[in-house]
């Protein structure tokens, strides 16, 4: 937590800035603002600022401006930790800017881990789109997703006239009941499965 004159001149920073950056409250508060962001982030946080007093000028209820601000902070050993911001902006009984209070939460290993998984999902995507054989995605006995080969080999142009419909609309009737049966079974341990099956193609032919 940290308070701050609309100057952005610190007031009063938590002891808890030790566990997120490495600081004493002391250092913390000691420290220029320049100095604890990069850039591009005292660039967002100067242009937010004016714009927040540009709104106490206009603003006729006296209440807390709130942000919300994604910023590059510097540990003090020298690392970049992104952290996730709400900022308020509290007026005086005049309507004039009071103080800001901004609270800090570190979300470094939260934006590693969605870069990392948005990294899988285009790695997913390149195979899924890139092979030559037919793949559907199935969950709960919905189609998810197919690609352009599975359309194909079952006379469909498009994917919305495929996706989240239950599977066994594509599997011919005869061949139901044996394939719920290795749902319950085969799908537990999660051990690839190989086997023949008879398929329903759009025009109602079949193949295998």
């Amino acid at each position: 937590i940290t308070i701050m004159d609309p100057e952005l001149n610190k007031l009063y920073v938590s002891p808890s800035i030790y566990e997120q950056r490495g600081y004493t409250a002391i250092e913390a508060l000691n420290l220029p603002m320049e100095k604890t962001l990069t850039t591009s982030s005292m660039i967002l946080v100067k242009d937010t600022l004016s714009e927040a007093l540009l709104s106490v000028k206009e603003s006729f209820d006296k209440e807390p401006i709130h942000r919300r601000l994604e910023l590059q902070a510097f540990h003090k050993n020298g690392s970049v930790i992104d952290t996730d911001v709400n900022v308020q902006l509290h007026q005086d009984n005049l309507g004039s800017p009071d103080f800001i209070i901004a609270v800090s939460r570190d979300i470094t290993e939260k934006k590693k881990t969605l870069t990392a998984l948005k990294d899988s999902e285009a790695r997913y995507r390149r195979l899924f789109t890139d092979t030559l054989e037919a793949l559907s995605l199935v969950k709960d006995g919905v189609v998810y997703d197919v690609n352009q080969p599975w359309l194909e080999l079952h006379g469909y142009s498009d994917p919305i006239e495929v996706i989240h419909q239950p599977i066994t609309k594509f599997i011919h009737t005869s061949q139901h009941e044996s394939f719920r049966g290795r749902q319950l079974v085969e799908f537990i341990d999660n051990r690839p499965r190989i086997y023949e099956i008879l398929d329903l193609k759009k025009d109602k032919s079949t193949v295998y």
